[in-house]
């Protein structure tokens, strides 16, 4: 009888099965990366709009006068906001200072992760002029 000596090694199937295997664990890695980095930029583009109404909100009344109404406008990034004043309650004829309800609206043209509004508002005692 002939025997046949048996080489030790892996078969082509066991290599191709080995191969899959290997491509679908990359696949995840390289997907799971990329998510990474789109959630990243869009943090950023939020933290960025965010910081642009904090800004708007905290110089109503500091550095122009307050304009009753709404007030529009674009910043560099292409985010949209607006700025609407409108008084507060009612105050004595002879006060010096009346409280303000300022909304400020932000749109961005790239929509953020969870949505791409941002509202904040707040009430100012600003004095009058």
């Amino acid at each position: 009888m002939i025997s046949i000596e048996r080489e030790d090694g892996f078969t082509l199937a066991e290599i191709i099965v080995a191969f899959a295997i290997l491509s679908l664990a990359l696949l995840a890695i390289f997907q799971s990366y990329g998510l990474v980095a789109r959630s990243t930029v869009g943090n950023e583009r939020e933290r960025a709009a965010l910081a642009v109404a904090q800004s708007l909100l905290a110089t109503t009344g500091l550095v122009e006068t307050v304009m009753l109404g709404k007030e529009e406008g674009l910043t560099s990034d292409g985010v949209a906001w607006s700025r609407t004043v409108t008084p507060y309650g009612q105050s004595p004829a002879s006060a010096t200072t009346r409280a303000y309800l300022v909304i400020i609206e932000l749109k961005s043209r790239t929509p953020a992760r969870h949505g791409d509004l941002i509202r904040l508002s707040t009430i100012k005692l600003l004095s009058e002029q």
